[in-house]
């Protein structure tokens, strides 16, 4: 079953995930490897283009959405309600700033994200691990972390042990075991940055998702974090 075509949750049973997956204690062949980064591109936060402080005022102006509050504005100066026109064109101009604003924090929510992402990572193609780039990394590659890894992917714990620090999530002190249902879940569903992983045994893990969904969902949480 290729994964691309498929809704794999990652809390299911690690058999059928496995299945879904097309992977296995080898991990992938180099050929399917290959054959998945072509399907779904580089394990990588992709930059935005930059735009001019113009470009952007213009876009937040002639937006869609912007363009209804305008016309009323220009429908109350000809109709010899200027307070109301000036009103909603202030109105106007404050919803363009704080779009900015939110744009701005989104920018900088990408590239703390990429800061976090390891340039490379410690896969087991065909069974034998190796060294590679992170950003080759697919669905259902099996890769290996030691203490003090970041991990590169979404991904589920397969075998080993682990203790995280969720303390910037949920306020506890106290390192919560890799094995318990509570942190399964949250490792599975991507909701830990990496640097408050604390990796006490070496493991290996399936990747599971490396789509936009994912991407976003790890952006919402650098952007909480920042």
């Amino acid at each position: 079953m290729d994964p691309a075509t498929t809704t794999t949750d990652p809390r299911e049973p690690l058999p059928l995930l496995r299945k879904e997956l097309g992977t296995g204690d080898r991990g992938l062949s180099g050929r399917e490897a290959a054959r998945r980064l072509a399907v779904y591109g580089p394990n990588q936060v992709q930059p935005r283009e930059k735009r001019s402080l113009p470009r952007l005022l213009s876009a937040q102006f002639a937006h869609p959405l912007a363009l209804l509050p305008w016309g009323a504005g220009a429908l109350a100066f000809v109709a010899g309600m200027p307070v109301l026109g000036w009103a909603i064109l202030a109105v106007v101009m404050v919803s363009a700033v704080f779009a900015l604003l939110q744009e701005h924090q989104a920018e900088r929510a990408v590239e703390a994200l990429a800061a976090y992402l390891p340039e490379q990572a410690h896969v087991v193609p065909d069974g034998r691990r190796q060294v590679a780039e992170a950003a080759g990394l697919v669905p259902g590659d099996l890769i290996v972390l030691a203490e003090g890894d970041k991990v590169p992917a979404d991904a589920r714990l397969t075998d080993g042990a682990l203790e995280v620090d969720l303390s910037m999530l949920t306020g506890e002190s106290v390192r919560v075991d890799g094995q318990r249902p509570p942190l399964q879940d949250l490792f599975g569903t991507a909701a830990l940055p990496w640097d408050v992983l604390a990796i006490i045994a070496t493991f290996p893990v399936i990747v599971w998702a490396a789509d936009e969904l994912h991407r976003r969902r790890r952006v919402r949480i650098a952007r909480r974090a920042a």
